[in-house]
């Protein structure tokens, strides 16, 4: 009886949270946007100028972590 209870109430406060907070999405406005919605800085380090790899292909599948 108490474990039922227990879920009876744990299904009461998902749905007055979601019902509270509205549901969970990109804003329409904001996805029409370029820019993205995140606050969260993402590096974009220069590309490369070489002209071919440092290390040959099967050494770069192998070693490439280390």
């Amino acid at each position: 009886m108490r474990a039922r209870l227990s879920h009876i109430l744990a299904v009461m406060l998902l749905l007055a949270t979601t019902l509270v907070c509205g549901p969970v999405g990109v804003h329409p406005a904001a996805a029409s946007q370029d820019q993205p919605m995140s606050r969260v800085f993402v590096p974009a380090p220069p590309r490369g100028k070489g002209l071919q790899c440092v290390a040959d292909t099967e050494y770069m599948r192998r070693n490439h972590m280390t």
